[in-house]
């Protein structure tokens, strides 16, 4: 597939590769006659005989170009490119024990929180993994700050009043800032430090300033297991009986979605919309104005999901003891700018049997 563009006449072309590593097609444009660079991107899509088969996305990028050709002195457009094909899946490279809930940092590096292993792995978007924490009672939530520091939930021993949430701070020193809590289960920290905590053993979210003032948020929602944020603020809670509720500033709350089956965890896409990761369903459900629908599919044992800033999606499935990459949003360098061209992948529609 050849792209053109705009501006420019420069032309970026995209080239599967079957299973065995062969191009099915390379030709290049004429024009780049100067030093160019290979980009790959691997990927996964079915072939026409139903087998899958390896995806490589090519792109030949000329480094240098007349001077005729700059942005500034051309002024274009980067569109958006749309390819038809399946999105580009790959685990992390980490043997996990039982990976509990996910956060992408503000760097775009997978957080894991992995309660058997009793630490916390911090992956790079180029596949680097560090230990960031490790010795810990049960961890089960991770979160960011715009600062870089890192904050882990401990549930303790379940029973009793063991939990905590520890900050390592990015020169990977720990501290313990809360402790004494009740079973918990998923915690949030707002931009003035301010922690948002799900205890479900007590029916309670639980809001703990600075200064240790605790505030008890809701009451109403039975056996709350996640919490997420929205764009505007808005606080969301996940109910282990099957709902997801947003608390409201007035104290009270309103029902968003009901009828699932066990939700584990709450992911907000960049445009705001909640997903909800169910960990006995084999799909994510959405919540929009109109109500809940499919996301997309997951295998069952789903626990957590969330978003890059780009918008793909990282999910964490316990069953499977693996935390994957869903990859739909690419970027790819301009041939005669600083900026970048956005890639959308988009899984081809089902062509309708007729009989």
């Amino acid at each position: 597939m050849l792209v053109v563009c705009q501006g420019s006449g420069w032309l970026i072309e995209y080239t599967s590769v079957y299973a065995n590593g062969l191009p099915s097609g390379l030709f290049e444009h004429p024009s780049l006659t100067m030093p160019f660079r290979q980009v790959t991107m691997a990927g996964r899509a079915k072939g026409g005989n139903g087998t899958r088969m390896a995806i490589r996305l090519s792109l030949l990028v000329a480094l240098s170009f007349a001077p005729s050709l700059r942005a500034d002195e051309r002024p274009h457009k980067h569109e958006p490119v749309v390819y038809e094909m399946a999105p580009s899946i790959s685990r992390l490279k980490v043997a996990f024990a039982t990976p509990s809930k996910i956060t992408v940092d503000a760097e775009g590096a997978v957080l894991v929180a992995d309660t058997r292993a009793g630490a916390v792995f911090r992956t790079t978007s180029s596949g680097i993994t560090s230990v960031l924490a490790d010795g810990l009672t049960n961890p089960v939530s991770v979160t960011t700050d715009e600062a870089g520091n890192v904050y882990v939930l401990t549930r303790g021993d379940g029973k009793t009043s063991t939990g905590r949430v520890y900050q390592v701070s990015p020169e990977g020193e720990r501290s313990t800032l809360l402790d004494r809590l009740s079973a918990p289960a998923d915690v949030l920290r707002d931009e003035i430090g301010r922690f948002i905590v799900a205890l479900p053993t007590v029916n309670q979210v639980v809001q703990i300033d600075p200064d240790g003032k605790h505030t008890i948020l809701s009451r109403t929602v039975k056996k709350p297991v996640a919490l997420a944020r929205g764009l505007d603020g808005e606080l969301f809670v996940a109910s282990q009986t099957g709902s997801v509720f947003q608390l409201l500033p007035n104290g009270r709350i309103k029902e968003l979605a009901s009828g699932l089956k066990s939700p584990a965890d709450l992911g907000v896409t960049p445009d705001g919309r909640l997903v909800v990761a169910d960990s006995r369903l084999p799909h994510l459900t959405v919540i929009a104005k109109g109500g809940s629908k499919r996301y997309a599919t997951v295998p069952v044992g789903t626990v957590s999901v969330d978003f890059t800033s780009e918008g793909n999606m990282i999910i964490a499935n316990r069953h499977l003891q693996a935390v994957t990459r869903v990859n739909t949003r690419l970027s790819i360098p301009c041939p005669h700018c600083d900026e970048s061209i956005p890639v959308i992948l988009k899984r081809p529609a089902r062509k309708k049997q007729s009989f």
